[in-house]
């Protein structure tokens, strides 16, 4: 459920104008999921994914602050969809 179609790529990379969604100063290179892959329950969508630059994303993934946002973000989508 994870993967990322090319379609829903583009999107993330209009909305960013390649510009990392997070700081707002790096070259955004990679996409990062809000919600886990594994608690996807749907096919990836934009609104699951922010576009980052490597510094930020190793922020949200390995940092106890990033962690606890992107599980208020997935409670966020979550509540949205439903």
């Amino acid at each position: 459920m994870g993967d990322i179609r090319d379609s829903v790529d583009k999107q993330l990379k209009e909305r960013s104008q390649g510009i990392c969604e997070a700081c707002e100063k790096a070259r955004a290179t990679q996409r990062a999921h809000l919600t886990g892959r594994k608690q996807i329950d749907h096919r990836t969508e934009v609104y699951d994914l922010a576009h980052l630059c490597d510094e930020c994303h190793d922020l949200l993934d390995e940092t106890e602050a990033g962690i606890r946002f992107r599980r208020l973000a997935a409670t966020i989508i979550s509540a949205a969809l439903k």
